[in-house]
């Protein structure tokens, strides 16, 4: 009884499948245009934007803040790191990293006026997890270059601005 139940099923199979291929051959124009309607759009926009590159770097904090004068307080692990992340992001350090690049890239020029990190070419993102003391970066921009080196340049600027602080 089971190897008639399997055959009766691959008979079922295969006709359903003949109808399929018969209704896709009398209406392949449908699936042509519903591909066209969806794809199209989708293939104009990946032709017509810029390309963009992308650098990746990895920044491990060494310790948490401990501050003798306050007995018992000790910054939080997720809060200190949230912090970094924070300053790395800040104007300050991502315009500085970027007169960087300026001197050595010269078709890039510096923003003119206070307050202008927003309209930097790159875009940085620092990730960080609450589990550990680790920071990703990511910088995307329009060449490779200048992108690495923007990169180089704000992890250059944040442990400058972390010394001087100090």
């Amino acid at each position: 009884a089971p190897a008639q139940d399997r055959f009766s099923q691959a008979t079922l199979l295969n006709t359903q499948l003949r109808h399929y291929f018969s209704a896709l051959r009398r209406r392949w124009w449908l699936f042509v245009l519903s591909l066209t309607l969806i794809g199209g759009p989708a293939l104009f926009y990946a032709a017509r934007k810029a390309p963009s590159f992308q650098s990746q770097a990895w920044m491990w904090l060494a310790a948490r803040l401990q501050f003798p004068q306050a007995q018992g307080y000790s910054e939080e692990q997720t809060s200190y790191v949230a912090t970094q992340a924070a300053l790395l992001k800040s104007p300050t350090i991502t315009l500085r990293a970027f007169e960087k690049v300026c001197g050595r890239y010269p078709n890039f020029s510096p923003p003119k006026g206070q307050g202008e990190a927003s309209r930097l070419p790159f875009e940085l993102s620092v990730r960080y997890s609450t589990r550990n003391s680790v920071l990703e970066l990511r910088a995307v921009g329009p060449a490779p270059g200048p992108t690495q080196a923007y990169l180089d340049a704000v992890m250059e600027e944040y442990l400058l601005f972390k010394r001087a602080s100090r």
